[in-house]
């Protein structure tokens, strides 16, 4: 079949259709309908459809036989073909409506998912399924309401959840178009109230957006899945969506991934006064959460156990959080709201220092040497601590900014020196080094008192290395007041 691009034409192949669908010649109707599918892309063939063509292409869904391969390619084409008659044909939008098209289509859908003996075929019509909806939707409010209604957050929660990458990025196309200056409806897809008529098999507002965010974590067709997450993140407020998130971690995990790539790329509008100052709250919540028990929780060693993997994702949150701050905190519109809230001060120096502890001990160069445990690889990047300590100095630079009042709070709880005692070179937090002298430039720039703090600080020799004997090292200073680091063998030391 070559159908030209005239009406007559299109017309006579909708009734040799016809005519063979009454005995239900499979494999005669799927030439006639890949024919039409390509005709079908000029829009005077779209246009020149009829309520009758509709309700033909509705039929043959009724009444094919998913279980059979012919009938099965001549419903995917019957799904193409009404999903391209849907574009920009508004009357056709509204046949497909009337005949009740969406509620076959979403029949099929439910079918697929429970059936997963057809392989690619099922791909294929799931995918096409979806596409058609997203065509129904667009510009076409009716059909945008009975899809929701339809869908959501069933059927939605089941497609991202399905593992076909191309279905779950279309699925969000759908959402998206839904969506799409339609405030009432991204809220209740962030909501965290059950849909009473089916309180127990049905899936919260936040499993689905929990849902989507796992599947861009796992997939690389995410295109529909980015834009529908940039529209709720600068729709929606961040504690909106914080709170919907709360029983998935890792969702949360990956939804503040995404905002500090968004921002790195110059290309998310989030930094506003509430986003800011929730933030903040958010981030000296999980800082207390990390502080309480001694700082117990921030210890990185963990056996693999079901509470330690709960210390895993709440270290996972706590780090996110802070990397989230610490990108605000580089805005100037930002920064000014933090620095009015001296609490986070207060908090990031307190994590700081509980930190510090660690350093040089037996237990801290244990967790390190045991790198393995927490990944086969033994990179640094997989330390459950890895950069936390650069963030946290990255964090006082910023705020120390041009702000006499959080200076003096980082000289009044003694911190000066502690921020002198980052400058070094770690592997575990890259960096540190360079932000710890913009910290210590912040520190004293207008600021006379922190100035003479410094320069009254003197050397006071080497501090107690015992515990390192058990490495077989010890840290001495040399006739030149220089430090050196010598190896003890048997007693003896050795350059």
């Amino acid at each position: 079949y070559v159908i030209p691009n005239m009406s007559a034409t299109w017309r006579d192949c909708f009734s040799d259709l016809r005519r063979k669908f009454q005995p239900l010649l499979w494999s005669e109707l799927h030439p006639i309908l890949e024919a039409l599918i390509r005709a079908s892309t000029d829009v005077s063939n779209r246009e020149s459809s009829n309520f009758d063509d509709v309700s033909l292409l509705s039929e043959l869904l009724s009444n094919t036989d998913i279980a059979d391969a012919n009938a099965a390619d001549a419903r995917l084409c019957a799904i193409k073909l009404m999903r391209n008659l849907c574009a920009g044909v508004p009357r056709n939008q509204r046949h497909i409506l009337q005949i009740g098209a969406p509620d076959k289509i979403v029949s099929l859908m439910r079918s697929l998912l429970n059936d997963h003996s057809l392989g690619w075929n099922r791909n294929q019509l799931l995918t096409a399924a979806l596409q058609f909806l997203g065509n129904l939707c667009t510009s076409f409010p009716e059909g945008q309401v009975a899809v929701w209604e339809l869908c959501y957050p069933r059927l939605f929660g089941s497609v991202m959840e399905c593992g076909v990458c191309e279905a779950a990025d279309v699925c969000c196309m759908v959402i998206h178009v839904c969506t799409l200056n339609n405030m009432e409806r991204r809220m209740q897809l962030c909501s965290l109230t059950m849909d009473s008529s089916d309180i127990i098999a049905t899936p919260t507002g936040n499993h689905v957006i929990a849902a989507i965010l796992h599947s861009m974590a796992s997939t690389t067709h995410s295109e529909w899945i980015i834009i529908l997450l940039e529209a709720l993140v600068q729709a929606v407020p961040l504690s909106h969506l914080y709170s919907c998130l709360e029983p998935h971690p890792q969702a949360l995990v990956t939804l503040i991934t995404f905002i500090c790539t968004r921002l790195t790329s110059g290309v998310c509008s989030v930094l506003t006064r509430e986003n800011t100052l929730f933030i903040a709250h958010h981030y000296n919540h999980v800082s207390s959460v990390m502080l309480d028990a001694g700082g117990e929780k921030l210890n990185p060693l963990h056996s693999g156990g079901e509470q330690d993997f709960s210390r895993c994702q709440e270290l996972s949150v706590f780090k996110s959080s802070l990397g989230l701050l610490c990108h605000f905190s580089s805005f100037e519109e930002c920064l000014v709201y933090l620095q009015c809230d001296l609490s986070v001060t207060e908090t990031t120096l307190a994590l700081l220092k509980h930190l510090a502890t660690l350093d040089g001990s037996v237990a801290s160069v244990k967790h390190r040497t045991k790198l393995s445990n927490v990944s086969p690889t033994g990179r640094e990047e997989k330390h459950p601590l890895f950069a936390v300590k650069t963030n946290l100095v990255r964090l006082v630079a910023n705020l120390c900014y041009q702000c006499p009042a959080v200076q003096m709070k980082v000289n009044e709880t003694e911190s000066i020196p502690l921020i002198l005692n980052q400058c070094n070179i770690d592997h575990y937090n890259p960096y540190i080094m360079q932000w710890t002298v913009f910290a210590v430039r912040n520190l004293c720039v207008d600021n006379p008192t922190n100035q003479a703090f410094i320069a009254r600080l003197e050397q006071q020799g080497v501090v107690e290395a015992a515990k390192l004997l058990e490495y077989g090292c010890v840290v001495a200073m040399g006739d030149d007041g220089k430090m050196k680091c010598l190896r003890t063998v048997c007693g003896t030391k050795n350059d």
